[in-house]
């Protein structure tokens, strides 16, 4: 009788995803946070660092966003059991 409430498996599934697509987005916005502003590599106003090093910051900056978008988009990959180009509540409408 005392029993404890068990969580759905995709219930279970989808919080994982979340949690994970949070901590991996959160450390790569502290590593270019930390690069960028304590570094200043972001900005092009010190004149001791050289211009390489900000042109090669911002291509890491940018190349590394790209392959997070895609490890997110894999792993959410096609999970979302609703369907958004349904058209379904289209077709009772008149003009």
């Amino acid at each position: 009788m005392n029993q404890q409430p068990r969580i759905d498996p995709e219930i279970k599934r989808q919080f994982k995803k979340i949690w994970l697509s949070l901590f991996i987005w959160v450390v790569w916005l502290n590593v270019n946070m930390v690069a960028g502003v304590v570094f200043d590599l972001g900005f092009f106003d010190d004149p001791h660092i050289p211009v390489w090093a900000h042109v090669l910051f911002f291509i890491w900056f940018l190349s590394s966003f790209l392959g997070m978008s895609w490890i997110t988009y894999h792993i959410w990959g096609r999970t979302f059991p609703i369907s958004f180009h349904t058209g379904h509540h289209l077709s009772n409408r008149h003009p």
